[in-house]
């Protein structure tokens, strides 16, 4: 069902079916990439006049000479943005199957033990 790529082998990676025949919890790899918070940049709140719509609209507005500057900055920011989201997504899907392992392993114990205390119960009449 989920694709994904590897940067570190550089592959394709079949998340459905890649843990199939081996112990997720032993092989799971927590990343532990520190997360970026962005903040919005500070408007320049300073006015000239409170009735002028223009010194308003000129306060919140770039120069021309960073405007190019800060479409930049806005792109940067999405790479890396879009980059988190990958890497939560990744990470995301890890922990659902190391979360299902845990599921799984919980409910075969409990079938262990409800067998073996039924085995044990019904040896001793």
């Amino acid at each position: 069902m989920g694709w994904a790529s590897s940067d570190e082998e550089g592959e394709e990676v079949d998340i459905d079916n890649e843990s199939e025949g081996r112990d997720i919890l032993k092989s799971s790899r927590l990343k532990s990439t520190p997360m970026v918070i962005y903040e919005k940049p500070p408007a320049n709140a300073t006015r000239r006049s409170r009735s002028s719509t223009s010194s308003t609209a000129s306060s919140f507005a770039h120069e021309e000479d960073d405007s190019e500057q800060y479409q930049i900055s806005l792109m940067a920011k999405l790479q890396q943005m879009s980059q988190q989201v990958e890497d939560t997504l990744l990470f995301t899907r890890e922990q659902s199957e190391v979360a299902r392992s845990v599921r799984e392993r919980t409910r075969s114990n409990r079938l262990l033990q409800e067998r073996s205390s039924v085995g044990s119960s019904s040896s001793r009449f």
